[in-house]
């Protein structure tokens, strides 16, 4: 008997972590967060908490338990940890850096959750916009990700005179807004003009 192939993608091992500041919804947040993730098509196979006043500036969380969530990741053959919360640009590269794992946050997660389920090409311009918009301070020199940011698209752009690798990266992304945003704005105007002549 033949195996039959799944087209279903593979769903990806994660971690879902976070930082407990005595708020009284954090259990639920945590279990949102893991419901959000199996929406996406993750495998949440490990939860890591930490307890703390304030989030560390550099890397989120407290340098042990960044060893702690590497370590936890090597056991689970996770490939990725998922915060919750929004991680500021540079926290986002410092524990990717420290982890050695693909790092999402909460913001990051809901948006691609409304990518993948936005049906009209106005929620889909939406959607990409604010990705977009989300990607732009994020990035960084060795991210190595713009392609699939701006949905392969990057390739139309040359590097100028002195231009460094980021700068040509932002400078696509802040294109690729620019034309989003033109495109909404001329589809609001279609719609309008269409509903003005009905009427």
């Amino acid at each position: 008997m033949t195996e039959q192939l799944s087209n279903e993608p593979q769903s990806e091992n994660v971690l879902i972590t976070g930082i407990s500041r005595q708020q009284p919804d954090f259990d639920y947040t945590m279990t949102e967060l893991g419901e959000l993730a199996k929406a996406d098509n993750y495998t949440v196979v490990g939860e890591v908490r930490q307890s703390l006043d304030r989030a560390a500036a550099a890397t989120y969380f407290g340098s042990g338990k960044v060893d702690e969530i590497r370590e936890l990741a090597d056991v689970k053959n996770a490939t990725t940890i998922i915060i919750n919360d929004e991680l500021s640009p540079s926290q986002l590269r410092n524990l990717e850096k420290q982890t050695k794992l693909h790092v999402i946050d909460r913001t990051q997660l809901i948006l691609d959750i409304f990518a993948d389920r936005a049906r009209s090409k106005a929620a889909k311009t939406q959607v990409e916009i604010a990705q977009l918009q989300y990607a732009l301070p994020r990035l960084h020199p060795s991210a190595n990700r713009l392609d699939q940011q701006v949905g392969g698209g990057a390739g139309f752009a040359t590097r100028g005179s002195g231009e460094t690798q980021l700068e040509l990266d932002r400078r696509v992304l802040n294109k690729r807004i620019s034309h989003l945003r033109r495109e909404l704005k001329d589809a609001s105007v279609g719609d309008q003009v269409r509903r003005a002549r009905r009427e």
